[in-house]
């Protein structure tokens, strides 16, 4: 209870220093948990970008020519879908959403598993899926254990990688299935069509297949474009800058701190004569930064990630935070454990 009233009295000397701090706090978390994690969204997409170059994805593009879909474009749709995710090096998906859960249901090979190649169904979960739901999947879908494996991202050439860390994917090996989907589903796998390792002839191949008369099919070449890094050479700007922001935050929670330790010099050296150690007296400061700082940093970033999807892992941030602390404090606890007794007694400063 001492160290509670000694806080309380330590957050009187300077509170409307202390408001002012923590509505700059708030709102330089707020804008750092969001250029951290679209910074680490761009950085997730490079790399997977990357490991997929040598694959040379291609994805294709399409083009309505009118709105109005006859049962002909139906079936050249399902039919070129279930020749397409066959019999060529080619994948893409439709996605559901159950409660928390986004189920992803994929064709053709995901990249590496050779499922088409070898005909069998593939479960591929998220780091946030529980065990249990993923083997609520397997037993409803008559999967295999060792046909379940665990995944971080697949790439989609329009927004860089799918972030599975919420989501089930269903790898399906029988493409013929694909003509039983309804007419949203059998867009959403046209829309997400993509092929990889194919020459120029499988690609006018699979573009004669989707083409039709109210459509025009092209490819996207992604390894001839730089998009992605653009976008994350804005995002490093955005990082930087919001990091360069929070280093003055911090810079202001030192001046509070210095203020307040040089405001309690002289009761510290009395407190030393009592007996008091110099530990106890670093902890009382430390507590007193962890409750203006550490403590609502870490509800905030808390909170604001919780709204953000695809988001980054917490520790990184709460990491982060931690060595704002220790950066903060240091130089203070330095200045104060140089002066001796009778220093701390003759002055304030």
């Amino acid at each position: 209870m001492e160290i509670m009233r000694l806080l309380y009295k330590d957050i009187l000397k300077l509170k409307s220093l202390i408001f002012s701090f923590l509505i700059q706090l708030f709102i330089s978390i707020f804008c750092l948990v969001l250029v951290s994690n679209q910074f680490y969204n761009g950085l997730s997409n490079i790399v997977v970008m990357n490991s997929v170059k040598n694959n040379n994805i291609i994805g294709i593009r399409t083009q309505e020519k009118t709105n109005i879909i006859d049962e002909e474009d139906g079936d050249v749709t399902k039919n070129g879908l279930a020749y397409v995710l066959g019999q060529h090096k080619s994948y893409s998906w439709y996605t559901n959403y159950e409660n928390l859960i986004t189920e992803i249901q994929f064709f053709g090979d995901y990249l590496g598993a050779n499922n088409q190649v070898l005909n069998t169904d593939l479960l591929i979960f998220g780091e946030n899926v529980s065990e249990e739901t993923a083997n609520k999947y397997l037993s409803k879908l008559k999967i295999p254990r060792e046909a379940a494996i665990n995944g971080s991202k697949f790439f989609d050439s329009r927004n860089g990688s799918v972030d599975l860390q919420n989501a089930i994917v269903i790898v399906n090996s029988d493409s013929e299935s694909i003509k039983d989907l309804d007419h949203e589903q059998q867009q959403q796998l046209l829309h997400n069509l993509h092929l990889y390792d194919s020459s120029e002839e499988d690609v006018k191949s699979v573009i004669s297949y989707l083409n039709s008369e109210k459509r025009v099919v092209y490819p996207k070449y992604i390894n001839e474009t730089n998009k992605f890094v653009q976008l994350f050479v804005n995002d490093i700007v955005l990082f930087s800058y919001f990091s360069v922001v929070f280093l003055f935050v911090l810079l202001n929670l030192y001046i509070i701190i210095y203020d307040i330790v040089r405001s309690n010099n002289r009761e510290y050296a009395i407190s030393k004569l009592y007996g008091a150690t110099n530990f106890q007296i670093i902890l009382r400061i430390e507590i007193l930064v962890s409750c203006i700082y550490l403590i609502p940093s870490f509800i905030l970033s808390r909170l604001f990630i919780g709204l953000i999807p695809n988001r980054l892992t917490l520790m990184y941030l709460y990491i982060a935070l931690v060595i704002g602390q220790i950066a903060v404090t240091i130089p203070v606890i330095k200045k104060f454990t140089k002066k001796d007794v009778s220093c701390q007694l003759r002055s304030d400063y």
